[in-house]
């Protein structure tokens, strides 16, 4: 597997070397303009008997030339709202270098933090001396209203003067990626928050994910939020009496009553956690409890039934969130929406290290994969 990209700009070299034009090369290899332009842009490789004849032209050995394209380096983001990983890796699937970091999610820290964060790991990864072509950031709220124009802007001008381009998107591209038609795949984020993508002609669209505020989509938070509405309904006496109530005073330590303070106080991370009770009480038989999963499964079955519907695409769904750790949410999803989801065999961030490939002209093949497997496993996190 070689970078097109690169060995376009292999020929562009050489060619530039021998003080030829565009035309005067095709003239000597036989083969139009167009085709030569092609090339030095990247868009279209020459087939192998091609590089042949532009081996002998330019005076080099068939190896040499492709040798030189032999080895491109990217970066590969993903930010989700419990963690940011990044991965270094080779267009043959080595990885480089692994970092872990805090979330950096625009709509929580605002996009210049998001970005200062972003350029810690980037720099960090540049500093091992590999020469990296281009990154790309998949951003949990990456998306949302003008966040991506001024990730890319301040990025870019950070980095486009070590010859690195910069890539940037939502973290559901991520999962997209990992879909079998990299250009007609649809994906479920149910985590923290709660999304569906669906990439149609190689075009991304959102359903959801407008952050937890304004959201109603099943997620991890909503279910967190109405474990507390439903014991204070209980304490208020208006609600049914539920095993929540003993199973989350029991999380927090205290009554409800004098946890109230501290669940406004520590905010979206930590009622989000408490989303475990429901899923203890369930197991347990409790109706309140089953009530909530289910209208919160129901709430992300009908973004996925709009999502088919709206685009008309049939993808297996893939799926990733942390509340795929809960054995009964991906049961009860699968029991009421009648689809199948499918959970990738590598995180999310082997999406992103595939979106940039592709973004680079370049496609992860059976080999990438197998590589990128076996080093992602073996190798530690910084």
């Amino acid at each position: 597997m070689y970078n097109k990209k690169k060995l376009g700009s292999v020929i562009k070299s050489h060619r530039e070397a021998m003080g030829l034009t565009q035309s005067q090369l095709a003239e000597g290899l036989f083969v139009s303009f167009q085709a030569v332009s092609a090339w030095e842009r990247g868009k279209t490789p020459p087939d192998i008997e091609n590089i042949c004849r532009i081996a002998e032209f330019f005076g080099v050995s068939i190896d040499s030339l492709v040798e030189q394209t032999a080895r491109s380096y990217f970066i590969g983001v993903d930010s989700s709202g419990s963690k940011t990983e990044m991965v270094l890796f080779s267009d043959k699937g080595e990885i480089n270098r692994k970092l872990k970091l805090e979330p950096a999610n625009p709509n929580d820290i605002g996009v210049k933090a998001c970005c200062e964060a972003l350029s810690v790991g980037i720099d960090t990864l540049v500093a091992s001396g590999c020469k990296v072509e281009s990154a790309f950031l998949g951003i949990t709220g990456g998306f949302s209203g003008d966040n991506a124009q001024k990730i890319n802007k301040n990025l870019s001008s950070r980095y486009s003067g070590k010859g690195i381009t910069i890539y940037n998107g939502n973290d559901c591209v991520n999962l997209l990626a990992c879909g079998d038609d990299p250009l007609n795949s649809i994906a479920l984020v149910a985590g923290t928050g709660s999304t569906v993508f669906v990439r149609k002609a190689g075009i991304d669209y959102r359903l959801g994910g407008w952050g937890y505020l304004f959201d109603k989509t099943g997620s991890r938070y909503d279910i967190g939020c109405e474990a507390v509405r439903a014991v204070l309904g209980q304490l208020d006496g208006f609600g049914e009496k539920t095993l929540i109530t003993e199973i989350l005073e029991r999380e927090l330590g205290t009554d409800i009553w004098s946890a109230i303070p501290d669940l406004y106080a520590k905010g979206k991370k930590h009622i989000t956690s408490l989303s475990k009770t429901v899923f203890e009480a369930e197991r347990l038989g409790d109706k309140v409890a089953s009530k909530i999963l289910c209208d919160n499964i129901d709430r992300l079955g009908l973004i996925i039934k709009t999502a088919r519907q709206r685009f008309g695409i049939d993808a297996e769904i893939v799926a990733k969130g942390s509340l795929f750790d809960e054995p009964r949410f991906l049961e009860l999803l699968t029991e009421r929406t009648g689809e199948t989801f499918r959970l990738p065999e590598l995180p999310p961030i082997y999406g992103a290290c595939v979106e940039c490939l592709r973004l680079n002209g370049i496609t992860a093949d059976k080999e990438f994969f197998e590589k990128f497997a076996l080093d992602y496993k073996t190798k530690t996190f910084v």
